[in-house]
């Protein structure tokens, strides 16, 4: 090989590596996206279970008090979780 052949095989190795550099750098910003949009999309499920359970939570002290009075007695409810 003579010099100027060296600098085009130079040139295209130059050039194949900047662009799998900015292949790298793009597919590490679609991670980026990727995770963030995950992330969101799990709080809003964990926003929507919590306001759920907070539903279901006051439906449940609802059904206790209407027994309570039905029976006539004092229904006690044990806390669970927290």
């Amino acid at each position: 090989m003579n010099p100027p052949q060296l600098s085009e095989v130079a040139q295209q190795q130059v050039m194949t590596n900047t662009q799998l550099m900015l292949e790298s750098q793009s597919r590490e910003q679609e991670i980026i996206r990727n995770e963030e949009k995950f992330k969101a999309e799990v709080e809003q499920m964990v926003a929507e279970n919590q306001a759920e359970a907070e539903e279901y939570q006051r439906d449940i002290k609802a059904a206790y008090s209407s027994m309570s009075s039905i029976i006539g007695s004092e229904i006690k409810l044990d806390p669970v979780g927290d």
